[in-house]
């Protein structure tokens, strides 16, 4: 999840550095063309970064919900098996 979100936030960077860079050379019209092609670049690259972001971060968080649900089953079989022990070892204690 820690991944996921590490891509998605440079992802936002990067896109946000693209609009910053089209902002400042928006100004000077002398460089724009040979700038936009960068900004052309950048864009689907940080598509890309969030996008695979969002992947990776709902691939773990299925992951870890699985391991969670495993683990409160687990945990529940494990209190059942207290139940039973207390009630033999009262049991004994009455008998």
């Amino acid at each position: 999840m820690l991944v996921g979100s590490i891509a998605q936030v440079a992802g936002m960077l990067v896109y946000c550095g693209g609009v910053f860079f089209i902002y400042v050379v928006g100004s000077r019209s002398s460089q724009v063309e040979e700038t936009m092609e960068i900004v052309m670049a950048l864009m689907p690259l940080s598509a890309l970064l969030v996008f695979g972001g969002m992947i990776l971060f709902s691939i773990a968080f299925v992951a870890y919900c699985a391991r969670a649900g495993a683990a409160e089953k687990r945990a529940a079989e494990l209190e059942e098996m207290l139940g039973h022990l207390q009630q033999r070892i009262a049991g004994q204690d009455g008998g």
